[in-house]
């Protein structure tokens, strides 16, 4: 009879944690104590040489944090790997839930599973993206191509599909004699509008985070073309090649500039990503690893901004994008396996991030309204940047002075709020969520087993089975934990 999700959900993190526990325990003489998931994955690739093509690091720890759903096959498969004893591997498989007893676990093939879901299939569950391991390239079948496929992809939909938007677009609004000034602000607005639908509705869910990352770093690119939007200016001053200036092509410039920097930034990121989480790498803090794979992919981006661009936008970015870095980097952390905090460490740290986002939030409302309303402050115009200053013709953009100050008062306020509003809504209620999701996590980790919290009692028709495996758990845990 089938197991009640929930169950199932605990026995995974409970094998997990199992086997963890005897790879960490694992001793040979003359050799170390204890072996790394790739040499798991080796040991296992002796018994069936399948698991040298099919399994990477990023899989073991799948298993480990009781993400995906253990089997016969591979219950047996590590136990021969590890010179475990039959009585030890039958324990497994029945606290899994494969099998209702000792003779039923010990039967040869697949017949005794006691729940139809498909080997190996996901847990729903909120572990960190899971790119293909590229240290296991040159092992039998390589790694790369579903890495090479999920980049080309990748580059099809997130980066080569709004640039054909850009520039379709860009174009059929300068048919139309681009002499409104509600164009630059709707062209900009439904580029941002499409890039956030690609990232928050038809998303890659195994490559969330990377998505997540790619959205916001266009976000922050392109939106300061907002402030000098309703005089005809880009931030990056390509108003002044040739006779450009009044035309679709400085925004569509721009915005291109946004999708490119955007897009090679998440490809960045996520080859970095895949990059730490392989080989002896992955065994260094999870912090470590995040702030690597996050901060030189945003390099890529603030570069040209602070070069290309005047004073007030890369101020701006310094601010906006290291709070983009702190949250993926945060992210990181809370999906990574290894990250089981207590239920009371759960509470303290989703107390925390609430607070400090109340704070943040209150701080840059007052900020922004100190800015638009203190006549001191004087709106900078796109005059100038790291490569040198110029002149802006105001009487070829058909603005007076006074006009040419209201509308930046406008474009500032227009900038602000819509950056405000991404930056608490979007960035931070992911934080937040994140964190508000780790308890459950917790519960579920290979940890849990450890809790002093009581557990619920088993569902009616476990209870022939109930005794049994209330038993088996710690017997499996202390033969584990002797092997040390």
């Amino acid at each position: 009879m089938a197991l009640d999700r929930e169950t199932q959900r605990e026995r995974f993190a409970q094998v997990g944690f199992l086997m963890r526990a005897y790879r960490e325990a694992f001793s040979e003489p003359g050799r170390r104590r204890g072996l790394s998931q790739d040499e798991l994955l080796q040991r296992m690739a002796e018994v069936d040489e399948s698991y040298d093509r099919r399994f990477s690091h990023a899989t073991v720890t799948r298993w480990e944090s009781g993400a995906t759903r253990p089997n016969v096959e591979r219950l047996r498969i590590f136990g021969k790997a590890l010179n475990l004893s039959e009585i030890e591997v039958d324990g497994l498989i029945m606290l899994a839930g494969l099998a209702p007893d000792g003779d039923t676990a010990g039967a040869e093939g697949d017949g005794s599973l006691l729940d139809s879901t498909p080997a190996d299939q996901t847990v729903p569950s909120l572990d960190p993206i899971v790119v293909p391991n590229p240290s296991s390239v040159g092992r039998g079948e390589a790694k790369l191509p579903p890495l090479l496929n999920a980049t080309l992809g990748f580059l099809a939909f997130r980066v080569l599909l709004p640039t054909l938007f850009v520039v379709a677009s860009g174009y059929a609004l300068g048919a139309m004699g681009w002499n409104d000034d509600w164009m630059p602000l709707a062209y900009l607005m439904i580029t941002s509008l499409l890039v956030l639908a690609q990232a928050f509705v038809w998303t890659d869910r195994r490559e969330a985070l990377r998505d997540f990352y790619w959205a916001s770093m266009f976000i922050l690119l392109a939106f300061p073309a907002f402030r000098y939007a309703l005089l005809g200016l880009d931030q990056y001053g390509f108003y002044r090649i040739g006779d450009l200036a009044g035309t679709h092509v400085p925004h569509m410039l721009m915005l291109l500039v946004a999708v490119v920097l955007s897009g090679l930034s998440a490809m960045v990121f996520q080859l970095l990503w895949a990059w730490q989480t392989s080989g002896p790498r992955a065994e260094r803090s999870v912090l470590v690893r995040a702030t690597w794979a996050v901060l030189p992919a945003t390099l890529l981006s603030y570069g040209p901004v602070i070069v290309l661009s005047g004073t007030a936008v890369w101020v701006q970015s310094t601010v906006a994008m290291p709070i983009l870095v702190g949250v993926l980097v945060s992210l990181l952390v809370i999906k990574d396996p290894k990250t089981n905090p207590d239920r009371a460490q759960c509470r303290f740290l989703l107390h925390a991030v609430f607070t400090i986002a109340i704070v943040a939030s209150t701080l840059g409302a007052v900020t922004i309204a100190m800015v638009y309303w203190l006549p001191d402050l004087r709106m900078t115009l796109p005059d100038h940047n790291l490569m040198g200053p110029w002149r802006i013709d105001f009487d070829h953009l058909g603005y007076t002075p006074e006009q040419v100050m209201k509308r930046l008062d406008a474009g500032y306020m227009w900038y602000s709020m819509c950056v405000f509003a991404y930056m608490v809504a979007v960035v931070g209620g992911n934080l937040l969520i994140a964190v508000y999701r780790l308890e459950n996590k917790t519960r579920m980790g290979p940890d849990a087993v450890h809790s002093e919290a009581p557990m619920d009692p088993p569902p009616a028709r476990d209870n022939a089975r109930s005794g049994l495996l209330r038993s088996l758990l710690p017997r499996l845990t202390l033969v584990a934990m002797s092997r040390r």
